[in-house]
């Protein structure tokens, strides 16, 4: 759509200052420009974006019952970060007009940007619902799923807007990029070269091949791409942060570093540049530096704070500072984040981990991630049954979409085979295992586990993804319970030896190597 004088736009967005008759609200709630749902990023900037609230709240006293001048407001507010107020006008919007597409799409919006998650997506979801066509309401769900990792949801969103849209660059790349995580390289490779040969002049286009081809470990196609990436994106941190990530993969830290350091000074706000920093200033042993970039990114950004705490504890655990992790690991719980990656360090930790986790689910009962790190914590301290119903729950609210679902399943089976259930434990396997990719690894694992593959297929598949730790806890936990026990115990005895850069893992595998006492606990319905 051509760009419209700066003035027509601004009669649009202020609805002219004169008074209009009210009018009944339509049902697909205004076809609004492009122009209007990118406001305040190229014309109202300013003293002007306040200067058309003003006009648009007068509107609004003088039509009260105008859904569509509370949207506009709503969609103003939201771009000047104001999300409380956003969140207010769309409440009014829906409340006037129940099938306002944009409302809701701009509620979910506004939701998502204060981490209100269990909103925002049911917000996105009703505006595409009523308006298949919302292309923002998809990618708000995509966006989320990326950052939970929850790929297999993604792709089925973008599955469903490709249908309707098949040559949009950007669907394309974000579903190239969920494959590359879901291990399914072909899907992967396809999507991204059909981006490129649809617009072969965008460098983000290469800057995803190039990052498919690093999360397949083919580091030198990545450079190669990277390359391209680069001369058509010069300034871009994010080009410049992959090429890093690329580097570290070949072992160059020193070049590694050097290009966050470039990305930091092109965007010196950019967390996921500091990130990365820490990452491979730990891995050249500089902690106290990695520690000072791990700190930084944490200041930065609210919304990825637990992985950068989860980032920042492993380096303190990898050094020997267990007092460190610890701290961050209460810093994570006390943002209610995701903390499968550090809650539990010995077997002195378990009922305190239990008792924080019940109270976080006794303040949000419906955030899945919660009974899932209380199951972990209660198979370290033996509570088997209680640690199934965490399990169960965590794979009800979850529907099966979210990355551990595989752990959670054979947790579950673990739990039911120790209890000596062995039929309910192998039915848990039989009945999930199809919902995994074939060539996934979350199949792999569950075939090996049911003796439909061998353990040595497990462990090749593992090492290329630098999953072995993983799989050797996951099998040596369901071999310890049975005629395997040696062998289980030959892999979990492995877990704890690579030391406790693998958290989760490694206190399964030392809790059920030297079973402690159960303490009394007691679950929270």
């Amino acid at each position: 759509m051509a760009i419209r004088p700066l003035s027509m736009l601004i009669a649009i967005a202020v609805l002219a200052t004169t008074a209009v008759a009210p009018h009944a609200a339509r049902a697909d709630d205004v076809q609004y420009d492009k122009e209007l749902l990118d406001l305040g990023g190229k014309l109202y900037k300013g003293a002007k974006m306040q200067k058309a609230d003003v006009k648009i709240t007068k509107a609004i006293k003088r039509e009260p019952d105008n859904a569509d001048l509370y949207v506009k407001r709503a969609i103003s507010m939201n771009k000047q970060k104001n999300y409380e107020q956003a969140i207010k006008d769309c409440d009014r919007a829906i409340l006037l007009n129940a099938k306002s597409a944009v409302a809701y799409e701009q509620r979910g919006y506004a939701y998502d940007r204060i981490s209100d998650y269990e909103r925002s997506v049911p917000d996105f979801d009703r505006a595409i619902q009523l308006d298949p066509t919302r292309r923002d309401a998809y990618f708000g769900i995509v966006r989320l799923d990326g950052r939970r990792r929850t790929y297999i949801h993604g792709v089925d969103y973008l599955n469903k807007f490709l249908k309707l849209n098949p040559n949009d660059t950007e669907a394309l790349r974000y579903r190239g990029d969920f494959y590359s995580h879901l291990k399914l390289k072909k899907q992967c490779f396809d999507d991204l070269n059909k981006a490129i040969s649809l617009q072969p002049k965008d460098g983000h286009n290469y800057q995803y091949l190039a990052r498919g081809y690093y999360k397949f470990n083919d580091a030198a196609n990545g450079l190669k791409y990277n390359d391209i990436a680069l001369k058509l994106l010069p300034r871009d941190p994010g080009v410049l942060i992959d090429r890093g990530m690329i580097l570290v993969l070949r072992g160059d830290y020193e070049n590694a570093l050097k290009q966050y350091e470039k990305a930091i000074s092109l965007d010196p706000h950019n967390h996921q540049a500091y990130n990365e920093k820490g990452i491979v200033l730990a891995q050249m042993g500089r902690q106290q530096e990695s520690n000072l970039a791990f700190d930084k990114a944490i200041q930065l950004d609210d919304r990825h704070r637990n992985i950068y705490y989860a980032n920042h504890a492993k380096v303190s655990a990898k050094f020997g500072n267990l007092d460190d992790a610890l701290a961050d690991v209460q810093a994570m719980r006390r943002s209610e984040g995701k903390t499968a990656l550090g809650t539990i360090f010995d077997t002195k930790t378990f009922a305190q981990t239990i008792a924080q986790y019940s109270k976080l689910i006794t303040l949000s009962p419906k955030k899945s991630e919660h009974y899932y790190d209380r199951g972990v914590a209660y198979v370290c301290n033996a509570d088997n049954k209680l640690a199934i119903a965490d399990f169960e729950q965590f794979l009800k609210l979850s529907q099966g979409h979210d990355e551990t679902t595989v752990c959670a399943v054979t947790l579950k089976a673990v739990c039911l085979r120790r209890l000596k259930r062995e039929p309910e434990a192998i039915k848990c396997l039989t009945d999930y295992a199809p919902r995994f990719p074939a060539e996934s690894w979350e199949k792999t694992l569950l075939d090996a586990l049911l003796g439909k593959s061998s353990y040595k297929n497990l462990l090749s598949s593992s090492e290329k993804l630098s999953k072995v730790i993983s799989a050797k806890c996951f099998a040596g936990l369901w071999l310890l319970p049975s005629s395997q026990s040696e062998q289980g115990k030959e892999y979990l005895r492995a877990v704890v030896e690579s030391g406790a850069r693998h958290l989760d893992e490694y206190s399964l595998a030392s809790s059920s190597l030297h079973p402690p006492h159960p303490a009394k606990t007691t679950a929270v319905k």
